[in-house]
């Protein structure tokens, strides 16, 4: 039987590497000769590939906003879930919107007349600060005067030191009223108000100042709550 030589085997060898190494180039050559024309001669083939990549750029970046919110929102029911067990005795409801109206603050939230929800039932926030009052019952849904309607008022106390009547404005601004000039309240004093064994706090005190032809202190409250970020309250019963 005939046996090749060693150096014909290294020849054959080399013929097929330098085979398989043009067979190679080939695809290689062949894929920029039909690849660069179309980048050259058809931009629109880029474009459309930069704006695919906008769009799942895009699309990442409102995943990852959608899981920052939902990471939020767990926080805040949480919250909300932790008032609830340490009081029983509050009703727990959603926030349906806010009244149309650059004077009026007044949000709607879904529980009513059917819910046992009634006028003058006082609001807090999932913090414990005081929001507002239910000003009408209806159903289904009840509107929820807020701190800062003109129509909002209330009686509270300042510190330990004397009682007034807390006000809302038609510039948005929270006063107390009819507390003489003798009180000596003083700015950061607290300003809060007590349901049943619960001390609510309302705000502190952010201006005081005397008037000339008034008995009474013109006295300004920042409050506590933040009254248009609030997506659930809380109801005294």
């Amino acid at each position: 039987m005939y046996l090749p030589s060693k150096s014909r085997l290294k020849f054959l060898g080399y013929i097929l590497f330098i085979v398989l190494f043009l067979l190679t180039f080939k695809r290689i050559l062949l894929a920029l000769f039909f690849s660069f024309p179309n980048n050259i001669l058809f931009p629109s083939i880029v474009s459309s590939r930069i704006e695919e990549l906008k769009r799942k750029n895009l699309d990442f970046r409102l995943t990852l906003e959608r899981m920052k919110t939902l990471e939020e929102e767990n926080r805040r029911l949480r919250r909300a879930l932790g008032i609830k067990e340490r009081r029983p005795d509050l009703i727990y409801a959603r926030v349906l919107g806010f009244y149309p109206s650059g004077f009026r603050k007044v949000a709607f939230i879904d529980l009513g007349k059917r819910d046992g929800i009634i006028k003058g039932t006082l609001a807090i926030d999932s913090q414990g600060y005081l929001l507002g009052k239910i000003s009408q019952s209806f159903n289904e849904y009840s509107e929820l005067i807020l701190l800062d309607d003109p129509y909002f008022s209330l009686p509270v106390l300042i510190e330990n030191k004397t009682a007034g009547l807390l006000k809302g404005t038609l510039w948005g601004s929270l006063k107390i009223l009819y507390v003489e000039g003798d009180k000596n309240i003083s700015i950061g004093d607290k300003v809060w108000l007590k349901y049943a064994d619960l001390p609510i706090v309302v705000g502190r005190v952010q201006r005081v100042r005397e008037t000339k032809n008034d008995f009474f202190l013109d006295i300004e409250v920042k409050p506590k709550s933040n009254v248009y970020s609030v997506r659930e309250v809380f109801l005294l019963k």
